[in-house]
């Protein structure tokens, strides 16, 4: 049983897999404190592995929890050069986000062949790659909370009043705020896999993943696939390489 963390700026995921299939998983506010409560009811793994955007503290408390679970520490993903097919773009391999190496890893896998990824969290990335395994590149731009949040705090009278409901039309500002938020990303999504699709290839596969991803799906064209374990598929590819 091989046990792998997928630790996000807003929550850590986990996922067991037993050689043939994901058995187990679960995720937690990545802010959740102490991680060993919920570690400890996680199927007991022969080894296990992380990948992290989120700070180095929170990477030792979940080591640390590992450790007393279960007598051992995770071994750390990492973005590299290549792996599985693909080439990195980055001239520096080390400065692109591991979440977003592994979702272009994972997609290319499953396309076998040019894949766009989105990826919507606390911050919403899309990074494209070939046929050839040559990945392109990407972009980042706030998630929708993270929206949200900047304008409720650059305005003096629209007080944060969290999230509201979500339509093309509000009555309330609170809705305008969300739904502004989320058509917003959804225009962004929709132009940039157009666009992308006339430069690498009509018939591109694009995947879907992250926390926001459902709450987004409806708005998107059907041609959106949604993968919920997109970085965790690729974290697995990427692992089962080495051996």
């Amino acid at each position: 049983m091989k046990l792998f963390f997928d630790v996000g700026n807003s929550r850590a995921k986990w996922a067991a897999w037993d050689g043939r299939r994901w058995v187990a998983e679960g995720s937690i506010p990545t802010d959740a404190d102490p991680p060993v409560h919920w570690i400890s009811a996680v199927p007991r793994p022969d080894a296990i592995w992380l990948a992290s955007v989120s700070a180095e503290e929170r990477v030792l408390q979940i080591s640390g929890a590992c450790e007393t679970a279960f007598g051992m520490s995770p071994q750390r993903i990492r973005a590299t050069a290549s792996a599985c097919g693909v080439r990195c773009a980055y001239a520096d391999p080390s400065r692109l986000g591991v979440d977003r190496w592994l979702a272009v890893v994972a997609a290319f896998i499953e396309a076998r062949g040019s894949a766009i990824v989105f990826d919507c969290g606390t911050a919403i990335t899309v990074d494209a790659v070939r046929a050839d395994g040559e990945h392109l590149g990407g972009l980042i731009i706030p998630g929708i909370a993270l929206m949200r949040r900047a304008l409720y705090g650059s305005t003096a009278n629209i007080p944060d009043e969290g999230d509201g409901d979500v339509g093309l039309l509000a009555r309330d500002t609170r809705s305008a705020v969300s739904g502004g938020s989320v058509y917003a990303a959804v225009a962004f999504m929709q132009h940039v896999a157009a666009e992308l699709r006339t430069h690498i290839g009509e018939k591109t596969r694009v995947l879907l993943t992250g926390g926001d991803a459902e709450r987004l799906r409806p708005l998107l064209s059907p041609d959106f696939e949604w993968r919920p374990r997109l970085v965790l598929d690729g974290m697995r590819a990427v692992v089962e390489e080495k051996k």
